[in-house]
């Protein structure tokens, strides 16, 4: 019984921490606002993808090569690969921060420019955290460790 009490009493309980970002809806896309090593950006919230940012934009946030690729193929097996880069100092809320994200380098996109954001926010970038979406508030809900 001791043993049991003592390594319950050694357990350190675990800060959690709740943060809200607003989000627009735009084009049927939630787009939220991130920073990059002090760039303010937009990026397209995609749980289920990879994060991507158009070149241009990665250049203007001293994104650092990494010298590799990745390939992203659609249902039809069609493949692309994508140069890879990582951004570090990224800010998605003021308490949720990540020292280092990788993401795909892409050309330019019409879409993306028409939409005002860098690229697609990933799942990647949600990793330790979950997410809740408040459609009513706009509000998405980051809650981590």
């Amino acid at each position: 019984m001791f043993s049991f009490v003592h390594g319950f009493a050694q357990q350190q309980p675990t800060k959690r921490i709740c943060d809200t970002i607003h989000y627009e809806f735009i084009q049927g896309k939630i787009v939220i606002p991130v920073v990059v090593n002090g760039v303010k950006v937009k990026y397209i919230v995609d749980t289920g993808g990879k994060t991507g940012t158009m070149r241009d934009i990665a250049v203007d946030m001293k994104a650092l090569s990494t010298g590799t690729s990745t390939s992203v193929s659609d249902i039809n097996r069609a493949g692309t690969n994508f140069q890879t880069g990582i951004l570090q100092n990224v800010e998605l809320s003021p308490n949720y921060k990540l020292s280092r994200l990788e993401t795909m380098i892409f050309p330019m996109t019409g879409f993306f420019k028409e939409l005002g954001v860098a690229g697609i926010l990933g799942g990647d970038a949600f990793a330790q955290s979950v997410i809740t979406f408040d459609a009513r508030e706009k509000i998405m809900v980051i809650n981590y460790p």
